[in-house]
């Protein structure tokens, strides 16, 4: 089909643009998000004057659907303002089609696999941070694990819990790993995330979306850890000088992962079966 094709290579521009982008700078310029949602909806309002206003419809409650989904993780700062605005353009452009069938479940799959590859681009991003600061974070991870002696005396406790488990079904022996490891991969992220996430600068160098990783306290009024909106910005620099260093923490450059994801989204479906073919 013709729009879907538009509509798919279009997308494709936008997320290796916007990855390039964020991983240059940091940051996704609103222009992009924008347009891409304006260019998406416009061309489906064109394409559906004349086969049908379910493809426009199709495109705005996809829009509104990831609006809500990355308004959500923009304020419990899980991602940027400007990834969440790029959300909302991929659910104007894969759509939710009505009345709901098989192909609805489509913008579900797709979140599935921002969340998957997500979590594991998140942690070869933080694996090749500690890799750089190896020797300074193995002998801080040593010392960290060293004060949780009960917490690991505990987490042996669910492990032979787990272990008996395995000798009812042996379905259960994938989770031995979980009890530890989930505790060292928690503490591995905190020791990345102090030693590369978190940077001190000016208040003239402070953005909006930035991500404060501390409670700024003023007499009058006290901004706590959170994303910094327009609003924000605007009282610290009425009520601090210039100069003033604000503790922020710098997060991980995520769109690449929505790439990846609209990728595997894309070619998954005829490459499973291929893979699996190998396999069997």
């Amino acid at each position: 089909m013709l729009l879907d094709s538009i509509l798919i290579v279009i997308t494709l521009i936008v997320l290796f643009i916007a990855s390039y982008v964020d991983l240059k700078s940091r940051e996704v310029p609103d222009w992009l998000s924008y347009a891409f949602v304006f260019a998406v909806l416009g061309i489906r309002f064109i394409f559906a004057v004349e086969q049908g206003w379910n493809i426009f419809w199709s495109g705005t409650v996809g829009f509104m659907v990831l609006f809500g989904l990355g308004y959500l993780f923009y304020w419990s700062s899980l991602w940027g303002g400007g990834d969440a605005k790029l959300l909302m353009g991929l659910g104007a452009a894969i759509g939710l089609p009505l009345p709901f069938s098989a192909s609805s479940l489509n913008l579900v799959w797709f979140f599935l696999l921002v969340l998957c590859i997500g979590a594991i681009y998140g942690l070869v991003w933080l694996s090749y941070l500690a890799w750089l600061k190896k020797d300074l974070l193995f002998g801080q991870f040593k010392k960290l694990v060293s004060q949780y002696k009960n917490m690991h005396f505990v987490l042996l406790i669910l492990t032979l819990f787990v272990l008996i488990l395995t000798i009812v079904n042996v379905l259960f022996w994938p989770l031995i790993f979980f009890p530890l490891g989930i505790f060292y991969l928690l503490l591995f992220v905190s020791l990345v995330e102090k030693s590369s996430f978190l940077q001190k600068v000016p208040l003239s160098s402070l953005t909006e979306g930035d991500w404060l990783a501390q409670e700024v306290k003023l007499k009058n009024q006290t901004i706590p850890r959170k994303t910094v909106s327009s609003k924000d910005l605007a009282f610290l620099q009425k009520s601090l000088p210039p100069s003033t260093l604000i503790l922020i923490k710098v997060g991980i450059p995520f769109t690449p992962s929505f790439l990846f994801s609209y990728i595997a989204f894309l070619f998954g479906p005829q490459f499973v079966p291929y893979l699996l073919s190998w396999v069997y």
